[in-house]
């Protein structure tokens, strides 16, 4: 796309070559006049534009404040602030109208929602390491753009199926955690064999279901995190998972 630069010289070459008779006038002059519309739409798009690279790279390095029922932004120096420590927050303190702060929580403070600080409806508990987008609309009001937690939960949800002394097979629903194979160890005992460390023992949790019948109980009845790539799914006997649920989540 060219520049404004380039933009003007067109029009100036353009108003160059316009001739004086006519036709060619009238065409030149309203060629002209788009041009000069385009640059008066563009160049507030540049400013825009400008404006919103500087935010997403955060001038200045982070500035530390603490938690505080109203947390004093106003002394920020910075686009870029640590808020260490855990006391709860019901407002920040005021800037200007339209000044945006990206925020570093390094504690756990709790956000209450409110008039001063519009968090969606809801107070947010957060944790060391999230991070949150907020701008003030003026009087010392907030409103949070963008909040992102620093934990990612990497999910697997399946509908687990086994017959005879046959594998179980699987309908998975969502995954993300890693590839992953079954194995037929003995009469209604199985695993399932995710790549190395994909399920760390301290930071996955996993959950199935019994579903009941007249004849006998069908599911999932003992699971097992061995080690860090493998579950071991218990049944009341072969024959027993028809789509049953299973569902992993890994924190990270």
């Amino acid at each position: 796309m060219a520049d404004l630069g380039s933009i003007a010289a067109i029009i100036t070459d353009i108003n160059a070559k316009v001739t004086t008779n006519g036709a060619n006038q009238n065409t030149g002059a309203r060629v002209n006049q788009n041009l000069r519309n385009i640059v008066e739409t563009l160049d507030p798009l540049k400013q825009d534009a400008r404006a919103e690279l500087d935010f997403v790279n955060f001038r200045g390095t982070p500035y530390e404040v603490n938690a505080a029922t109203t947390t004093n932004l106003g002394t920020a120096n910075s686009d870029l602030i640590n808020i260490n420590g855990n006391t709860t927050i019901t407002a920040f303190s005021s800037i200007s109208a339209g000044a945006t702060r990206k925020i570093i929580f390094n504690g756990r403070p709790l956000l209450v929602d409110s008039d001063a600080l519009q968090l969606g409806g809801y107070d947010i508990q957060t944790a060391s390491g999230d991070t949150a987008i907020f701008a003030e609309l003026g009087s010392g009001n907030w409103i949070m753009l963008s909040y992102r937690k620093a934990n990612v939960v990497k999910t697997c949800r399946l509908l687990v199926t086994q017959t005879g002394t046959n594998i179980p097979t699987a309908t998975v629903l969502e995954n993300d955690v890693s590839a992953f194979t079954f194995s037929y160890e003995d009469e209604a005992v199985y695993r399932i064999i995710f790549d190395t460390d994909a399920l760390p023992q301290d930071k996955t949790f996993f959950t199935s279901a019994i579903r009941s019948s007249t004849v006998t109980d069908t599911g999932v009845t003992w699971i097992d995190n061995g080690d860090s790539n493998t579950l071991q799914l218990n049944t009341a006997g072969d024959d027993a998972l028809l789509f049953t649920p299973l569902e992993i989540l890994v924190y990270t």
